[in-house]
C-alpha cells in the first residue's frame, strides 16, 4: 500500500526507518530534532509526501510490532488519517497484522472507524490484499477479523456503497474468512447499492466454494439486483449455475412443505392453533378443572411426548401435566396470558409461513424437521417459580426457533 517515498531531509527518513523496523534510527533522528530545539515527539507524526501516512501507518502496514509499540510509547497519534482516510489500523488489517491492531486498538483506536469510502478495518481484513495467499497468511487475517469482531466491530456495516465485509469476502474468494463471517452471524442476504448479494458478487468471481457456503447459510439464490438479475445469470460457470437452479428447486420444495405442515399441524400445533383461534373469537379460556390423585404415582411428564396419568388409559399432554402440577394460580395466570401470549406466538408462525422467506440451504435439516420441534410444552417458557413467563419471552422464542 505504502510505496518508498523520494529522498529528502530527515522529514522522510522516519517513514522508512519505521517500515524497516529501526528503532535505532528513529531515535537518532528525535534527538538531532531535540538539539535544534524542536519537540523530537513531532517527528511521531510526520506524514508522507505521497500518501499523507504517519511512521505508525508505515509500520503497522509491515508488521514492525517492536516500532509499533514504540511509537504507541511515545504518543504517535492512533487516529491519523492518511489522504485516503486510512488510520493506522486500517493499514495493519489490510495484511492481517493482528498483533498490531490489538497494540493500536488498546490505545484507543476505533475498530469501526471508517476511511473515505466508508471501510472499516473488517473490510480491508475481510478482503485481503491482491493475489494468492499461503494458509499462514490466510489464517492471520481470519484471526484479525475475529479480532476486530471482538472488538465490537459490527460484522455487516455497509461502505458508501453497501458493500459489506461478507460481500468482499465473497467476490474475492476468501472461503475461510467468508465462513467466519458467517459462523459469526453475518447477513448472507445482505444488499449492495446495486441490489447484489454476497451470493451475485461470488458468481461473479466464479467463486464457487464461496457460492455453496452461502447457499447453505440461507442466501437466497433467486433474488434478483437492482438490474433484474439473479445469481446464476451473472455467472457464466455451468457447475455454479446447476447448483444455484438445484438450491432454488430445494427452497421452494421446502416452503411447499412448510405451507403443507401448517394446514395439516402435528398434535401440539394443532393445540396451539386452537388457543390461537380461541383468543380470535373472543371467547373465555376454560381452566382445567383440579384431577382427582390417582392411587399410584404417576410418571414424571417427558417434555417430548404424550404420557398416561395414573391408571387412566386417557393420554393426556405434556401441557396439562404442567397445569395440574402448576395448582389454581397457576392455572389461572395461563388462562389470562395465553389469549395474548399464544395468540402472538400463533400470529408469528402464520407469518412466517405465509411470508415468502426461503429456508436455509441444503445442509439444514428438512422443513418438517425444524417445524416438528415446535410444541406446546417448549413454548410453554416458565419462570423460577414454575409459572408461565412473560408474553414477550414466548414471542421472543417464536421468533428465534421458527
Amino acid at each position: 500500500m505504502y510505496k518508498k517515498t523520494p529522498p529528502s531531509e530527515n522529514r522522510q527518513n522516519v517513514h522508512q526507518y519505521a517500515k524497516n523496523g529501526q528503532i535505532d534510527k528513529i531515535l537518532e533522528m528525535m534527538e538531532k530534532v531535540r538539539a535544534v530545539g524542536r519537540v523530537a515527539e513531532h517527528v511521531l507524526d510526520e506524514r508522507d509526501g505521497l500518501m499523507g501516512a504517519t511512521p505508525l501507518h508505515f509500520a503497522a502496514e509491515a508488521d514492525q510490532t517492536e516500532v509499533v509499540r514504540f511509537l504507541l510509547d511515545r504518543g504517535a497519534p492512533v487516529e491519523a488519517r492518511d489522504s485516503y482516510g486510512l488510520a493506522p489500523i486500517h493499514s495493519a488489517a489490510s495484511k492481517g497484522n493482528t498483533e498490531c491492531v490489538k497494540m493500536i486498538a488498546g490505545q484507543g483506536a476505533s475498530p469501526s472507524c471508517a476511511d473515505r469510502n466508508g471501510d472499516t478495518p473488517l473490510h480491508y481484513a475481510a478482503t485481503m490484499d491482491g493475489g494468492t495467499h499461503g494458509p499462514e497468511k490466510v489464517q492471520r487475517h481470519v484471526d484479525t477479523c475475529a479480532l476486530l469482531l471482538k472488538l465490537g466491530c459490527s460484522i455487516d456495516a455497509p461502505n458508501k456503497k453497501g458493500w459489506t465485509a461478507t460481500h468482499r469476502a465473497a467476490f474475492n474468494g476468501r472461503t475461510e474468512v467468508l465462513q467466519l463471517l458467517l459462523n459469526r452471524g453475518a447477513n448472507p442476504s445482505s444488499v449492495n447499492d446495486e441490489g447484489n448479494t454476497p451470493l451475485h458478487l461470488a458468481c461473479m468471481g466464479n467463486r464457487i466454494d464461496c457460492a455453496q457456503m452461502l447457499i447453505a447459510a440461507g442466501s437466497r439464490p433467486n433474488l434478483a439486483n437492482a438490474h433484474g438479475r439473479i445469481p446464476s445469470e451473472v455467472t457464466k460457470n455451468q457447475g455454479l449455475k446447476m447448483l444455484l437452479e438445484r438450491a432454488d428447486e430445494l427452497n421452494r420444495s421446502r416452503r411447499k412443505d412448510v405451507r403443507t405442515i401448517y394446514a395439516q399441524p402435528t398434535l401440539p400445533q394443532k393445540a396451539l392453533r386452537d388457543l390461537h383461534d380461541e383468543a380470535e373469537s373472543g371467547s373465555e379460556p376454560a381452566t382445567p378443572a383440579t384431577p382427582t390423585p390417582a392411587p399410584a404415582p404417576a410418571p414424571a411428564a417427558s417434555k417430548t411426548g404424550m404420557l398416561a396419568a395414573g391408571g387412566d388409559s386417557k393420554k393426556k399432554s405434556a401441557l396439562e401435566l404442567e397445569l395440574e402440577q402448576a395448582g389454581p394460580e397457576g392455572r389461572e395466570l395461563f388462562g389470562r396470558m395465553r389469549a395474548t401470549s399464544l395468540k402472538r406466538m400463533a400470529s408469528n408462525i402464520s407469518k412466517k409461513v405465509i411470508e415468502d422467506v426461503p429456508l436455509p440451504g441444503v445442509e439444514r435439516e428438512t422443513a418438517e424437521e425444524e417445524l416438528a420441534k415446535l410444541s406446546l410444552d417448549q413454548a410453554l417458557v416458565t419462570d423460577a417459580d414454575g409459572f408461565p413467563a412473560e408474553p414477550d419471552g414466548l414471542a421472543g422464542w417464536s421468533q428465534q426457533d421458527l
